[in-house]
Order: C-alpha cells, then sequence, then structure tokens
C-alpha cells in the first residue's frame, strides 16, 4: 500500500484480545510477550490497532486516536517514508505510535519516517509498561517536536526489544516536549535509548534541541536515559531536570554490552541523583557493579559524560 493520506478522521473503539489467550498480560519492557516460553522467535509486539506493514508514503494528519485497546498506530515490516504529523493520542491501553522491525523481527529496512507535531498522552491505560512513541529498529527516522506527557512508563523509546545489531542509524529525536512520564512505573525516562544506534556518530541517533521535565517519581527514572549497550548517541542542546536523575544509565558489562561512545554537549541539567545510588566523578546516575559498570570513554578518549 502506498501513497495514501488519512486526514481529519478519528479512530477509536477497537479492541485486543491477545491477553485472554495463554500468552497471558503483556507486563514485558515496552510491550511484547513471551508466549514460546523462552522461545524469542515466538515473541508478540501489541498491535497497532490501525497498522501498516511494506507500506510507503501513507500520511497521517490531523486524525484523532482513542478509546483503543492496542496501541493506537503502527509501521512495521519494511514501512518506509511514510508521515505522522499533528494527530492526538490518547485514552489508549498500550502506546501511541510504533514504528520499525518488531518482535520478533530482528530484520528490517523500515527508513524514512517523520512522526511530528503529535500530541501522545494518557496512554498506556492497561498495559503500563508502554511507551508513548516507539522506534523498535529504522533508520533516518524523524521524531520532532512532540508533546509526550502523562504516561506511565517512557515518553519516547528508541531501539530494540531485545539486543539487536544492524538495525538503526541516522535517526533523530529533536525538539520534542517531554514531561510527566513514570508515572506508575520506575526504571524508564522521558527519553530512553538503548542498542546500537549507528556505526559512528557520522551515523548514529542524535538527541537535540528537547525539553524533558518534572518527572521524579519513583525510585529510579531518567531524563535521557542511555541504557544497556547504548552507543554512537549524540545528546546535544537538550533541558532536562526534576527526575530521579537527569542523565545516566545501566552500562552493562557482563556479556559485553557497556554504554559507549555517547557524547553530551552544551546541554542543561540539574544533575540530580537518587539517595541509594553513589555519586560519581562524572555527571549523571549510573548505577555500580556488580549489575552495571562505568561507561567506557568514547572514541575521541574522553569520557561519555
Amino acid at each position: 500500500m502506498h501513497d495514501i493520506a488519512f486526514k481529519g478522521l478519528t479512530f477509536a473503539h477497537a479492541g485486543w484480545t491477545a491477553p485472554s489467550e495463554p500468552a497471558g498480560f503483556a507486563a514485558a519492557w515496552s510491550m511484547y510477550l513471551r508466549p514460546g516460553k523462552g522461545d524469542d522467535s515466538k515473541l508478540l509486539t501489541v498491535p497497532g490497532n490501525v497498522a501498516f506493514r511494506t507500506a510507503e508514503r501513507i500520511t497521517f494528519q490531523g486524525n484523532r486516536f482513542v478509546h483503543l485497546g492496542a496501541q493506537g498506530l503502527e509501521f512495521s515490516e519494511n514501512s518506509s517514508h511514510n508521515t505522522v504529523d499533528g494527530n492526538v493520542f490518547t485514552d489508549i491501553s498500550d502506546g501511541g505510535v510504533v514504528l520499525g522491525a518488531l518482535p520478533p523481527d530482528t530484520k528490517g529496512t523500515d527508513r524514512g519516517n517523520r512522526v511530528t507535531n503529535n500530541r501522545v498522552h494518557r496512554t498506556g491505560a492497561d498495559h503500563h509498561a508502554s511507551s508513548g512513541i516507539w522506534d523498535a529498529g529504522s533508520r533516518e527516522t524523524t521524531i520532532a517536536h512532540n508533546q509526550v506527557d502523562h504516561v506511565p512508563y517512557t515518553g519516547i523509546l528508541s531501539g530494540p526489544a531485545e539486543d539487536v545489531r544492524g538495525l538503526m542509524s541516522g535517526n533523530r529525536i529533536v525538539g520534542n516536549r517531554v514531561f510527566a512520564t513514570n508515572r506508575l512505573l520506575a526504571d524508564g525516562g522521558g527519553i530512553y535509548l538503548r542498542g546500537e544506534q549507528g556505526t559512528s556518530y557520522a551515523d548514529g541517533a542524535v538527541v537535540s534541541g528537547n525539553a524533558v521535565t518534572d518527572s521524579a517519581y519513583g525510585t529510579w527514572n531518567v531524563g535521557i536515559y542511555t541504557d544497556d549497550s547504548s552507543t554512537w548517541i549524540t545528546v546535544r542542546d537538550n533541558a532536562v531536570h526534576s527526575y530521579r536523575a537527569s542523565i545516566g544509565g545501566c552500562s552493562e558489562d557482563w556479556g559485553d554490552r557497556p554504554v559507549q561512545n555517547v557524547r553530551f554537549h552544551g546541554n542543561f541539567w540539574d544533575d540530580t541523583v537518587p539517595d541509594w545510588l553513589p555519586r560519581r566523578s562524572y555527571p549523571g546516575g549510573w548505577p555500580p557493579a556488580p549489575d552495571c559498570g562505568d561507561p567506557r570513554t568514547s572514541s575521541s578518549g574522553r569520557t561519555p559524560c
């Protein structure tokens, strides 16, 4: 399907019944299930109530997605150059927008999609570990000028569900307003990144010009969260405050999956650290061993903070 525009419509009152089946309730990280009891080939992602696969140049502009029982809108399975602009997503059981290679897929050529100028709020009504916007693995994607607020877990998530390499490059998370995240669950963030985001700073992720604030809930949540195995990320010119930790993450030394090759430049943050977390010599909240380690130095020889 290609070259179709949907404008000024309301998508509402659709359900999703998989939690009534043996797989059970969708409670895993950003909403996927493991019905295969450890068999990752049988992972099941919460689908979009409005879903496009292998779609190109589809436009959603000025629509409302409300009272839905799964994700709001999905673009996956090699969907490229699609635009989601100026829509409202609210009162949805799971997340608002999901795109890219979704579990159990580990490959895909989703590229050039744009998620811009949307309002995503009060999502995750039933499946609380969802994210307002989730890029599960794509290239040259732009997530810009959205407002994401009042969500139970993460606002904007960029990264694959598992430790899948080679899916992501050239993505931009720019100029978003994110607040009131993690209102029910801990260990998430305003803008959360994980995994391999490129092969160098030149084609890695850029997180720039975002305002991420007012979410100091629970024991552990991070404004701009570069978590396990995050690499090739530039974080610049953002304002982050009033989180349990403004920046940081878990650098997973076990399995050789550290946070590395992350550059921070020109940001404002209040450098808060939870009481239970020892303060390091560099900014941010970074849990120590045995669960986590120090983030590695960048290729330029400077520490990532």
